[in-house]
């Protein structure tokens, strides 16, 4: 799994302390957010993924609850090609938490007026909320 190039230094040290990455298998394609739901995240937290072409690949993760609320975004630009960029629980670990604090991740591509856009999203396990302050 390609790391993203502007991975977080807590990022790196986290990956480097767990198991191979390795895509954690969905569970239930029902408890998965829609498609509309998830572009509305995307456009309502990067507003300048609509408006400003990017150079690189703008990959964004969102953290869903277990009641599907968002308990956080993230955006990185990646400069992998798209096709390389595959969900994993590597992606949360910025939110600080671990393959188990997931019940599903997945992945969706969304092509916006100036950008395509990789969405990787997953699902708490608990009603507990994110550690991160700065979280959205």
């Amino acid at each position: 799994m390609p790391a993203l190039a502007c991975l977080q230094l807590n990022g790196l040290a986290w990956a480097a302390s767990q198991a191979p990455d390795v895509e954690k298998p969905t569970t239930d394609i029902a408890v998965h957010p829609d498609r509309q739901q998830l572009e509305a995240i995307i456009r309502d937290a990067y507003p300048q993924l609509v408006t400003k072409r990017f150079a690189g690949f703008p990959v964004v993760t969102v953290l869903l609850n277990h009641d599907d609320t968002v308990a956080a975004t993230d955006l990185q630009i990646s400069a992998k090609d798209p096709g390389e960029v595959k969900a994993s629980e590597l992606h949360f670990a910025r939110f600080g938490l671990k393959a188990t604090d997931l019940s599903y991740i997945g992945v969706e591509r969304f092509d916006l007026p100036l950008n395509s856009v990789l969405v990787v999203f997953g699902g708490r396990n608990t009603s507990d909320p994110v550690a991160r302050p700065d979280a959205r």
